[in-house]
């Protein structure tokens, strides 16, 4: 085995249980994505395609990762898993849009007047409300992750 192409020692452990964490909410998104919305439990759930791929695109890219903790010096490995650990948040991005898209839809279906106009605008408002959550989230994570580099970048131990 050659030198390894992480920058960390990365963690078997923590690819694994990456793999089955989104490997349930993989299951979770087939049942209400295809499983559900065929038996009529719910009605077009056709919007939740993205992220079932978004989760699917996930638990290939732990997985590939998993195999890569053990091949560290492999570059396919490697890349491949960083590639779709980056791309599947796109689709889950997609599928935000595409629900509030669906809001405003409902909501003007019937000229902004009447029931379908409340349950449009309470989806749009929703989905404008989870986006925020989650960019504050990341932003808050952002920050802190920074906060604790920034001693290290100064002792020179992290390069800047």
């Amino acid at each position: 085995m050659g030198r390894s192409i992480y920058f960390y020692e990365p963690s078997l452990a923590a690819a694994i249980i990456f793999t089955i964490l989104y490997m349930l909410s993989l299951f979770y998104q087939a049942y209400v994505a295809v499983i559900a919305s065929c038996t009529g439990k719910y009605n077009q759930a056709g919007y939740f395609i993205p992220i079932l791929i978004g989760a699917a695109t996930e638990v290939a890219a732990y997985a590939i990762r998993a195999a890569s903790v053990k091949k560290p010096d492999d570059v396919g490995l490697y890349a491949t898993s960083a590639t779709l650990i980056v791309i599947a948040p796109v689709l889950v991005c997609a599928c935000l849009f595409l629900t509030q898209a669906s809001g405003s839809g409902i909501a003007s279906s019937n000229n902004w007047t009447g029931s379908s106009k409340d349950a449009g605008i309470g989806v749009l408002i929703g989905g404008l409300v989870l986006q925020l959550v989650t960019f504050v989230l990341f932003l808050v994570l952002v920050i802190w992750y920074n906060a604790r580099l920034a001693p290290l970048r100064e002792e020179r131990r992290v390069p800047v």
